[in-house]
């Protein structure tokens, strides 16, 4: 097990963000004095926590229109200037400053920043790899450090914020940070840390029709919502264009995006995704594979009534009765890590052989008749 005792503490979070703070003037000051200084539309720090890297970057309306013409030509402009578009994704920007631009003395912070995050990142693939339990601490102290880096590089884009006077921006010009992990409400929630409302709807327009239209659906009632979202995650499922998808698709959300609305609305939703699943005939491939994400989604809603987690379980007896392969070992599986997490006190945490069956359904009161 890799060792995770080295540490990263408050001092050396300031020493690294007084540097990157330096280094990003320093760019600014560079790129300020370059013909492309003219009409910047863009500034932004990016961090990709897989694979450490970081950068600072710059994008003026004639690279982006460049960028458009030579690659993406046949793209709907509305996609690229989306949120999430490539107008606004920081690795398509024309000018960055990265690693190789570095001083030495902030390579050696960063480096040592990314070293111990580089072990606690080892520590939590190499328990899964040997399907080990995760030390809570480990997890814990991972989690800190990237949520500390995370407010360093907001502390350094808001100093920064003050030199902006010397690039030649543009009306709609703006500023943010950004990761590679980052799901659509996660970069919607940090760019308005960093740009005033008034710019970011006039940046975004799509953004303030989505907020209206998710507004106006949390206030109908809970059936109501249920009802949309449940279709709207079927309708996804199995590829169907119908007026649901189409309207989400033009706020540029999928199924994963119904699956987060669906958690959210928790347990009042959790009878109604135990049907669905047990709606599905076995066998189907597509509909196999819907079972297992509805599974993961009562998962992380964490909570059930005593009627569903019956249901489950009268699942979980039937398809170990009726098992005829593998496949069949893992789908169970599925379900009895689901009854485990809403039941920790009456489920077990089942547990695989080294063939991948179920070596203590015994545990979960099923004969396991051979």
């Amino acid at each position: 097990m890799t060792d995770c005792t080295t540490s990263f503490d408050e001092k050396d979070f300031e020493k690294l963000e007084s540097l990157l703070y330096d280094e990003g003037v320093t760019f600014l000051h560079q790129f300020s004095k370059t013909e492309e200084n003219q009409d910047v539309y863009a500034f932004a720090i990016y961090w990709n926590e897989s694979n450490d890297e970081l950068f600072f970057a710059i994008n003026t309306l004639d690279c982006f229109q460049w960028m458009e013409e030579q690659k993406y030509s046949s793209f709907p402009k509305r996609k690229l200037e989306w949120i999430t578009g490539a107008k606004y994704r920081c690795r398509e920007f024309g000018f960055q400053y990265e690693r190789c631009d570095f001083s030495p003395s902030l390579l050696v912070e960063w480096d040592k920043y990314c070293d111990v995050v580089r072990k606690y990142r080892n520590t939590y693939y190499e328990a899964q790899e040997s399907k080990t339990e995760i030390d809570v601490e480990v997890i814990g102290n991972w989690t800190q450090l990237k949520e500390r880096f995370l407010q360093v590089i907001l502390n350094v884009y808001k100093k920064i914020e003050n030199h902006f006077d010397l690039l030649k921006r543009s009306e709609d010009f703006i500023g943010f940070v950004d990761t590679e992990k980052w799901r659509l409400q996660d970069k919607i929630d940090w760019m308005k840390q960093t740009i005033d409302e008034k710019t970011f709807y006039r940046v975004f327009p799509e953004i303030e029709r989505l907020e209206n239209f998710l507004t106006d659906l949390s206030g109908k009632n809970i059936q109501e919502q249920k009802e949309f979202w449940l279709r709207a995650y079927m309708d996804f499922g199995f590829g169907l264009d119908t007026e649901r998808t189409k309207v989400l698709e033009c706020f540029e959300r999928g199924k994963y995006d119904v699956e987060t609305h669906l958690v959210h609305l928790g347990e009042e939703v959790v009878g109604d995704l135990v049907e669905l699943i047990e709606s599905m005939e076995k066998g189907h491939k597509r509909k196999e594979l819907l079972r297992t994400h509805l599974l993961s989604m009562i998962r992380k809603i964490g909570k059930a009534d005593d009627q569903s987690i019956d249901r489950l379980y009268l699942m979980l007896s039937e398809r170990y009765a009726e098992r005829s392969g593998q496949h069949d070992f893992v789908r169970i599986l599925y379900i009895a890590k689901t009854l485990h997490k809403l039941r920790p006190d009456r489920y077990p945490k089942p547990i695989k052989d080294d063939r991948g069956r179920f070596s203590n359904i015994h545990e979960f009161g099923i004969e396991d008749r051979i």
